[in-house]
C-alpha cells in the first residue's frame, strides 16, 4: 500500500496535558490532541498555552496529530 501524504496545518496550543500531549485549536475552531514524537520527548513541556505549532495529520484520523515544528510567539 502506498503511504498517504500527510495533511500539514498550524494550530495554537490551548492546554498542556503532559510533557508529550497537548490540546491544540485548529484554524477552523476544532480542538484536537497533538503529541510530540517519542524520539523528541523531553522531560519538561517544550512550549505552553498560546504558542503556535505546525501539525501533521493523516487523512484517516482528524482527532489526533503529530507536532512537527514549534513556532513560538
Amino acid at each position: 500500500m502506498a503511504s498517504e501524504v500527510p495533511i500539514v496545518t498550524e494550530a495554537t496550543v490551548s492546554r498542556v496535558v503532559d510533557n508529550r500531549a497537548y490540546r491544540v485549536a485548529l484554524p477552523n475552531g476544532k480542538t484536537i490532541v497533538a503529541h510530540v514524537p517519542a524520539r523528541l520527548a523531553p522531560t519538561e513541556p517544550l512550549f505552553g498555552v498560546g504558542d503556535t505549532v505546525t501539525l501533521e495529520m493523516t487523512p484517516y484520523d482528524f482527532d489526533h496529530a503529530r507536532i512537527r515544528v514549534i513556532l513560538k510567539d
